[in-house]
């Protein structure tokens, strides 16, 4: 801001502020099945430009015997690898929804 005095008052300009740029961010989120181990892998990121990665809380559950159990959990990234042949039904949290599917890898 300049102030200047002029003969009859005063002149105030002022340089507008700069404006930030617009920050974008977008969810990656899912899960992947492999079969060498077989296992599940299943992640969640938050993007944002500006701003940088943040992971996510991530889990991955089965049913055991009608029960949910949780059996991995991690800050953007989770790996359970599959246990035994028998076909089981798995949840993966990730973006605040689930996937279910059974059998793993």
């Amino acid at each position: 801001m300049v102030l200047a005095a002029a003969s009859g008052g005063i002149t105030v300009a002022a340089t507008p502020p700069a404006f930030a740029a617009a920050h974008v961010c977008q969810n990656n989120s899912g899960y992947t099945l492999g079969t060498d181990p077989a296992e599940i892998t299943a992640h969640w990121y938050h993007f944002c430009d500006p701003g940088g990665n943040s992971p996510e809380d991530v889990s991955i559950s089965k049913d055991v015997n009608g029960t949910w159990v949780e059996v991995a959990e991690g800050s953007g990234t989770a790996t359970y690898v599959c246990q035994g042949t028998a076909e089981t039904q798995y949840s993966v949290q990730v973006y605040g929804s689930y996937g279910f599917f059974d059998d793993c890898g």
